[in-house]
C-alpha cells in the first residue's frame, strides 16, 4: 500500500485536495479533503502504516543480523548468546516491526530490563544489563547503517550500574586443598575433575579447556596448544605443569586426533575405583556448565568456598605473579593482548606496586593498586 499526492482539484464553487492510495490487487482508492493540511496528514499517515507493515519484525531483523555476525566469523557460542540477549531486551516486542520503536519505547525497555529478576528472585546483575543494553545498541546502529530505520531509537539511554571488576578467588591454602581433591578424584579416573585442574594449573578459559582435542596436547604432554579462542592473542601454546602431564596423557591414550581431550571413557587405573559422576562431555547440552559442575564439586568435596571456573584463571594469574613471574608472562599465559588487563580484572586488588615499562606498555612503571 502507497498513497500519492495531494492533487489539487478546482472547480468553480470549491477547492478541493485528494490523495490517492493504491493497494496491490485493489483498484487505486481516491480520499478527498478540504484543505491541503488534511491532505497531506493523511498522506504521512497511510505511508507511515505502509512502511510500518513492510518494515521486519525485530525477530526478522535479529535473524538477518546473525547472518551478517556469521558473516565476520563470531564463533556459535558468540551469535547464541547475542540472540539470547536481544531477545531480553525486546521480551515481548520481538513481533513488532523494528519502524514502530521510539526513544520514549527505548527508554521503557531498559527499565523493564533493570526491573528484571532471575529465577532466585534476585535483581539482575549490572554487569548483565549493561552487557544486554550494550548488545542491543549494537543492533539498533546496525539497523541505521543498513537504513532500515531512521533514528537510533536507543542512542540517548544512559547505562546505569557499575560493573564489577575482578573475581573472587581462594586463598593460597584453599587453592591447595582443591588442587590436591582434584588430583585425588583425578587418579580415580575422573575427567571432569581433571578439566578443572587443568583449568587452574594452565589459566585457560572454560571453552578454552572443554574445546581441546587430543591432538592439541603436544610434546609429550608438554604443550597444550589453544586453537580457537574469543580474541586472537588467545590462540596460543600453553605450557603444561609436569604433574598435570601424565594425566592428560591418560585420557588421550589410544583415542582418535580429532576425538575432545576431557571426553570419552574414563582411563583405566591401576585397580582404584572408576568416578563418573555425570554425563560425558559430549553429550553435554552445555559445555563450560559441564565444566562449572566439576568445579564446584571438587570445591564442594575440597571443603572449601565455591569458585567459578572463570576465576580459576585469576587464581592462576594470582599465583604466577606471588611466584615472581613478570607481568607481561601471566598476560600472555591468560591469551591477554596487555598486563593492564590481566591486572584490572584478574588479580586482587591488593597490593601491586612496582612494575616495568613492558607490564604497562607505556614506558614508565606500573602505578600503584590499593
Amino acid at each position: 500500500m502507497r498513497a500519492f499526492g495531494p492533487y489539487k482539484i478546482e472547480s468553480k464553487t470549491t477547492t478541493r485536495w485528494r490523495v490517492i492510495v493504491r493497494k496491490k490487487g485493489h483498484k487505486d482508492e481516491a480520499r478527498a479533503f478540504d484543505t491541503e493540511q488534511q491532505s497531506r496528514a493523511e498522506l504521512r499517515r497511510v505511508n507511515a502504516a505502509a512502511a510500518a507493515l513492510a518494515a521486519p519484525t525485530v525477530e526478522q531483523a535479529a535473524e538477518v543480523y546473525r547472518g551478517y555476525l556469521v558473516e565476520k566469523g563470531l564463533r556459535p557460542a558468540t551469535l547464541e548468546r547475542t540472540s539470547q540477549q536481544l531477545a531480553m531486551f525486546f521480551e515481548g516486542h520481538t513481533g513488532r516491526p523494528v519502524t514502530v520503536f521510539s526513544p520514549s519505547l527505548g527508554e521503557k525497555l531498559y527499565e523493564a530490563l533493570r526491573r528484571r529478576t532471575t529465577p532466585r528472585g534476585e535483581r539482575i546483575a549490572a554487569d548483565s544489563q549493561l552487557n544486554v543494553l550494550g548488545v542491543s545498541k549494537t543492533f539498533v546502529r546496525w539497523l541505521v547503517k543498513r537504513r532500515i530505520i531512521r533514528t537510533d531509537f536507543l542512542a540517548d539511554v544512559e547505562p546505569l550500574g557499575k560493573r564489577k571488576k575482578g573475581k573472587p578467588q581462594m586463598t593460597t591454602d584453599e587453592g591447595r586443598r582443591w588442587l590436591a581433591k582434584a588430583f585425588e578424584l583425578s587418579d580415580m579416573g575422573d575427567i571432569g575433575a581433571t578439566a578443572a585442574a587443568t583449568a587452574l594449573l594452565t589459566g585457560l578459559r572454560a571453552g578454552e579447556v572443554v574445546g581441546r582435542a587430543v591432538r592439541d596436547l603436544d610434546d609429550g604432554g608438554a604443550v597444550l596448544s589453544v586453537t580457537t579462542s574469543k580474541t586472537e592473542t588467545g590462540i596460543r601454546r600453553q605450557e603444561v605443569p609436569e604433574a598435570l602431564r601424565f594425566r592428560l596423557l591418560r585420557l588421550a591414550a589410544d583415542r582418535p586426533p580429532d576425538a575432545l581431550l576431557f571426553g570419552g571413557r574414563p582411563p583405566k587405573t591401576q585397580g582404584r575405583k572408576r568416578r563418573r559422576t555425570c554425563r560425558p562431555l559430549e553429550q553435554a547440552k552445555d559445555t563450560t556448565k559441564w565444566l562449572l559442575v566439576h568445579v564446584h564439586r571438587v570445591s564442594d568435596l575440597a571443603g572449601v568456598r565455591r569458585v567459578c571456573s572463570h576465576p580459576l584463571r585469576g587464581q592462576h594469574g594470582s599465583e604466577a605473579r606471588r611466584a615472581g613471574i613478570t607481568g607481561n608472562a601471566v598476560a600472555a599465559t591468560l591469551g591477554h593482548v596487555s598486563f593492564t588487563t590481566t591486572r584490572a580484572h584478574y588479580l586482587p586488588r591488593a597490593r601491586c606496586r612496582g612494575g616495568s615499562a613492558d607490564e604497562t606498555g607505556r614506558g614508565r612503571p606500573a602505578s600503584r593498586c590499593n
